[in-house]
């Protein structure tokens, strides 16, 4: 990359994490976190998750693929940074494992 390049795509990453941060996404997110987790308890129903499994299935596939941009807008902007922040580390780790159960690298006992 030349010299033009890099500050092009540095003045990117640090757009996508001012967009990230700002409140109106930060909102979004923790209602995502909230919708999911209610998908997540409703898709233990056994008369739910057979009514609805496919939809609540699509439902938290989109919402973990929200998360992954959230994640990655955040690395790029923050770099190594992002290790330092004690909430991105634990949401890292706290959505890796569900990311990992829906595309089937894990099941569930």
């Amino acid at each position: 990359m030349s010299g033009s390049d890099v500050s092009l795509w540095r003045t990117w990453c640090i757009r996508m994490g001012n967009w990230i941060e700002a409140p109106r996404q930060q909102v979004f997110i923790v209602a995502a976190i909230l919708f999911n987790s209610a998908t997540l308890g409703l898709d233990t129903l056994p008369l739910i998750h057979e009514l609805y499994g496919e939809t609540l299935s699509l439902i938290d596939h989109i919402i973990i693929g929200i998360f992954v941009v959230e994640i990655a807008a955040k690395l790029l902007h923050t770099g190594r940074r992002f290790f330092t922040n004690p909430w991105n580390v634990l949401d890292l780790y706290r959505r890796r494992p569900g990311a990992a159960v829906q595309r089937g690298v894990l099941r569930a006992a």
